[in-house]
């Protein structure tokens, strides 16, 4: 994040009445509002709210979708994390640590999942784990060598069927995410095997870094049946391993020993990917 998008998002925020909308979406995570509940909850006439509303999407603090016949509204937590960060290294005064990782937010665990082209598994699985990290987790996800091809449509419509988020999903290089100021993760979780964790650039926070490699399901050639099939697994493969990290307690902030323990526990519980 530069300085010009970081003013341009505490601009949207400089007005009590956007400040408490954000605050709402914010609160209610990676499911949203839908624009009726925001205008009950905060008093405003549906006119008021609509043109709040747009200020905060302008400035990138806010994406929507359609659901049936209402507009969900959801906070940009990336973009969130990016402020957070920016403004902590930007505020710190020199020579009080500003080397080391600034701490996550209490209670949240990021995640960060790679893949080699971020458009099908490590896409599905920032997904999931948005709609399943119930607040205690923040999903990133990049791609290592992104082809510029675009998200599988396959898996964007697997997940919109599975009610999983998909407003604003999009392939994106890690190279990317460092240069816009990727905040620290704790885990990195690498879904190909075809990325070598050695090669890894430093990473934010230095998280634990976990194997948790998956066929690709673009490699699939078959009917329509087929690579449906495969994508219905990997979801299925891709959840397990997601609600085992959720519902399995984690360690105390700090303790990577324990923290690589846990991941390990998570990565037995896996399921296999059939092949026809």
């Amino acid at each position: 994040m530069n300085s010009d998008d970081a003013v341009q998002a505490m601009a949207a925020l400089a007005y009590g009445a956007r400040l408490d909308i954000f605050r709402l979406l914010v609160q209610a995570g990676g499911d949203g509002l839908a624009a009726g509940v925001i205008a009950d909850q905060c008093g405003m006439s549906a006119s008021t709210l609509s043109f709040h509303l747009n200020q905060l999407k302008a400035a990138g603090l806010v994406t929507n979708r359609r659901v049936g016949r209402s507009l969900i509204y959801t906070a940009n937590q990336d973009l969130v994390d990016r402020l957070i960060h920016f403004l902590g290294e930007t505020f710190r005064p020199a020579g009080s640590g500003g080397g080391a990782a600034a701490a996550p937010a209490a209670g949240i665990t990021r995640v960060l999942f790679l893949g080699l082209r971020n458009s099908a598994r490590s896409l599905m699985a920032e997904a999931i784990l948005a709609r399943e990290g119930d607040g205690r987790f923040h999903a990133l996800s990049a791609g290592i060598d992104p082809d510029g091809a675009g998200a599988s449509a396959v898996a964007l419509g697997l997940l919109h069927r599975r009610h999983c988020p998909t407003q604003g999903l999009r392939p994106k290089g890690l190279t990317e995410l460092l240069a816009a100021g990727l905040p620290p993760v704790q885990v990195a979780v690498i879904l190909c095997d075809r990325i070598d964790r050695v090669a890894l650039p430093p990473l934010p926070g230095n998280p634990v870094v976990v194997n948790w490699p998956l066929p690709d399901p673009l490699a699939v050639v078959g009917t329509e049946a087929d690579i449906a099939a495969r994508y219905d697994a990997l979801f299925r493969l891709l959840h397990d391993r997601i609600a085992a990290l959720v519902e399995l307690p984690l360690p105390a902030a700090g303790d990577r020993e324990a923290l690589a323990r846990h991941l390990a526990a998570v990565s037995r519980r896996a399921l296999t990917v059939g092949v026809a």
